[in-house]
């Protein structure tokens, strides 16, 4: 079972961007604007409600249901260089809370809020936009190579 926190945990995610929003690198999935993202165990993931694993609430141990994210500023950069062109990067930090599984790099959890983004490769305007969409700061770094020096300390 995972535990339950009521107070949130600060967490670092990537996410691509396109067309003006925030979307997962992995599944794709367009992160809400200006309300919390809530996981669910199937709804496009590994496992299927009702699979090998059954219908369960997001994360279980026993499975890799949750809402990523990374605990050091630096696995985020390592990721975020990974995503190729056209796409332009985001590296930020998100709230986490309710049910949550800690990992060694990481943690999966039940509920995440973005608290801060980084556009990479962006202009201030494309930040604009994001902040304006989504009511978080926002900023833009034209380099990938000064990424590192402009993203706020954990």
């Amino acid at each position: 079972m995972s535990e339950l926190y009521l107070d949130p945990i600060l967490g670092w995610r990537v996410w691509k961007v396109q067309r003006g929003r925030l979307y997962s690198t992995v599944f794709g999935t367009l992160w809400p604007e200006r309300t919390r993202l809530e996981a669910r165990c199937g709804i496009g993931g590994r496992s299927s409600p009702g699979g090998l694993r059954g219908v369960h609430d997001a994360p279980a141990r026993d499975c890799d249901c949750g809402i990523y994210a990374l605990k050091s500023r630096e696995d985020a950069m390592f990721l975020a260089r990974q995503i190729m062109r056209p796409d332009i990067a985001a590296v930020g930090r998100v709230s986490l809370w309710g049910h949550v599984v800690e990992t060694e790099r990481g943690y999966r959890a039940q509920f995440a809020y973005i608290y801060d983004v980084t556009l990479v490769d962006a202009t201030d305007e494309q930040a604009e936009e994001i902040r304006n969409r989504y009511a978080v700061d926002a900023f833009a770094e034209p380099s990938r190579d000064r990424c590192d020096s402009i993203l706020p300390a954990a």
